[in-house]
């Protein structure tokens, strides 16, 4: 959740299309992204024991069941194919 006392609190969106599972887009490279960022670790570590330590379960609305290993690999396969084009994103918005 976003907000503070002043605000009311919403859930953070994220891409997540009906017909794609959340393992393919939106959550997986949330959680990946910002396990990076916060305590860089194995996907493994992230799945067992480091995302029940967090509040993104709230944040993203994704329960600790579909946060594992496997899912967790192909949300890292999924980015792969999009790899050339972050990286050319990111050199030209971080220049």
């Amino acid at each position: 959740m976003v907000g503070n006392r002043r605000t009311k609190c919403r859930p953070i969106r994220y891409h997540k299309p009906k017909y794609s599972p959340v393992h393919q887009t939106g959550a997986g490279p949330a959680v990946l992204v910002t396990a990076r960022f916060c305590e860089p670790s194995s996907e493994l570590h992230i799945a067992e024991g480091w995302y029940r330590r967090t509040a993104l379960c709230d944040l993203l609305q994704l329960g600790e069941a579909q946060v594992n290993k496997d899912r967790l690999y192909r949300s890292l396969d999924h980015l792969l194919a999009h790899k050339a084009a972050l990286e050319a994103h990111l050199g030209t918005a971080l220049r």
